[in-house]
C-alpha cells in the first residue's frame, strides 16, 4: 500500500495494491493450509480419543476451531477486498458503490456467522415456525432465510452483477465457480447429509468422510473467491479504478 503527503503536508487515502502473482500464491497457500486440515481431521478421528483438546482443535463438524478460524479469516479477508474496493475505486452507474458495500458487508457476516454459529442461533429461534422446511431433529431451519435473503440480495443486484460478468468475465466466473462450491458444501452437501446419512445408520467413516468434503469444499470454494475478488481489485485498479 501506498501512503503520500499532499502539498499541505496532509495524509492522502491509503492506496491498496495487489502484487503480481500474488492471487495464485496465497490460492496455493490456502489450499494446502485445507489440504492439511482435512488429513489432521482424519488422524485426530482416527487415532485420538475424540473428546481430547487435539480432536476438538481439529474436528471439522465442530464449531470454535482452528478449521473454523481459517474459515472465517478468509470470509472477513474477502469482506475486506470488497470493502476496499468500494473505498478505492471509481464507482458510475454500471458498477455502482452499492455493489461493493453489499458485498463486503455480506462476506463479513459470514465470517461472524462462521465464528459464533449464527445460524445455529436463528434455527433456535424459528424452529418453532412450521411452516419453514427443516430436516429430522429441528435441523436446518436456517437454510430457507438463508437462501431467500441471498435471493433477494442477487434480485437487487442483478443489473451490477451483470456488468461486472461483461467487463471482467473471467474474474467473475472464477468467483461464481468458488461461490457454487461454497454453497454446494455448506448446504447441498449439508441436505444429503441430514436426508441421508445422518437418518441411517452408516458406520462412522461414512459420516466422517461427508463431514470432510462438506467442509473441504466449503474451504476450497471460498479460498476460490478470495483468489477471484483479489484478480478482480486489480483488473479494476489496470482499469483506473472503476
Amino acid at each position: 500500500m501506498d501512503i503520500n503527503r499532499t502539498p499541505t503536508g496532509e495524509f492522502e487515502p491509503v492506496t491498496v495494491k495487489v502484487p503480481d502473482g500474488f492471487p495464485g500464491y496465497l490460492l496455493v497457500i490456502c489450499i494446502a493450509i485445507e489440504i492439511a486440515l482435512v488429513i489432521l481431521f482424519f488422524l485426530t478421528a482416527s487415532f485420538s480419543d475424540k473428546s481430547s483438546l487435539v480432536a476438538k482443535l481439529f474436528n471439522l463438524d465442530y464449531e470454535k476451531n482452528i478449521p473454523t478460524l481459517f474459515s472465517a479469516l478468509q470470509l472477513a479477508a474477502v469482506g475486506l477486498v470488497f470493502g476496499a474496493m468500494s473505498r478505492q475505486m471509481k464507482h458510475k452507474e454500471a458498477l455502482p458503490y452499492r455493489l461493493d458495500v453489499i458485498l463486503g458487508l455480506g462476506f463479513l457476516f459470514l465470517s461472524f456467522d462462521e465464528l459464533f454459529s449464527v445460524h445455529e442461533r436463528i434455527t433456535s429461534s424459528l424452529k418453532h415456525l412450521p411452516y419453514l422446511p427443516r430436516f429430522e431433529g429441528e435441523h436446518g431451519v436456517w437454510i430457507a432465510p438463508y437462501l431467500a435473503v441471498g435471493l433477494i440480495l442477487y434480485l437487487l443486484l442483478m443489473k451490477p452483477l451483470q456488468s461486472v460478468l461483461r467487463a471482467y468475465r473471467r474474474e467473475s466466473l472464477i468467483i461464481a465457480l468458488g461461490g457454487t462450491l461454497f454453497v454446494l458444501g455448506g448446504v447441498g452437501l449439508e441436505v444429503l447429509s441430514y436426508e441421508l446419512i445422518r437418518a441411517h445408520d452408516y458406520p462412522g467413516y461414512v459420516y466422517a468422510l461427508e463431514v470432510a468434503m462438506e467442509e473441504f469444499l466449503e474451504m476450497v470454494g471460498i479460498s476460490i473467491v478470495l483468489y477471484g475478488s483479489l484478480l478482480l481489485f486489480k483488473a479494476r485498479s489496470l482499469d483506473g479504478g472503476e
